[in-house]
């Protein structure tokens, strides 16, 4: 494997950004949309980046090989005083680079920047239920199914549950 160079997103990563979010979106029905990607522009995108970084209490990462995108991971804090101390975990990795370890590098990313936000006492996230490699990853780093919620998603006609998972630091 070439090296993964894991790093917080720039703006100048905005339109790369989408087009990585298109190609995802159309690569598996694991994603909350499909080939017609996140629906952002690139202006919507910069500003997400820029408050991003600015807000110190979330991270979106991208991760590189050679120059191009082939992983992003976030958390994003949320900002109502009660949920304060939650953060929601999100990670894609391209399909030709699965099983390569760049998903566990970017969680170990994730985590210490988890671990490091004084606020953050509980990173959770959602993940298709028949995404065994996904669960066991996340299972890796100490998160645990807390339900399940049946049709999470809805693709076509068909429904697929998600597993609610948590991870208390």
């Amino acid at each position: 494997m070439n090296h993964l160079t894991i790093m917080q997103a720039e703006k100048e990563d905005a339109k790369a950004l989408l087009q990585y979010r298109d190609a995802i979106g159309a690569e598996s029905d694991n994603l909350t949309y499909g080939s017609e990607g996140s629906g952002m522009t690139v202006e919507a995108q910069e500003t997400f980046i820029q408050r991003t970084k600015e807000s110190g209490e979330s991270v979106m990462y991208v991760g590189k090989i050679n120059g191009e995108i082939v992983a992003l991971g976030s958390i994003t804090a949320y900002d109502k005083p009660r949920i304060r101390h939650r953060g929601e975990l999100g990670l894609t990795v391209r399909k030709s680079y699965w099983n390569q370890g760049i998903a566990t590098k970017m969680m170990q990313a994730l985590m210490a920047f988890a671990e490091e936000r004084i606020s953050c006492e509980v990173v959770e996230l959602e993940v298709r239920s028949d995404n065994e490699a996904a669960i066991h990853l996340y299972e890796k780093f100490g998160f645990r199914t807390i339900g399940i919620y049946e049709k999470f998603f809805k693709i076509g006609d068909q429904y697929a549950p998600a597993n609610l998972m948590n991870c208390y630091l």
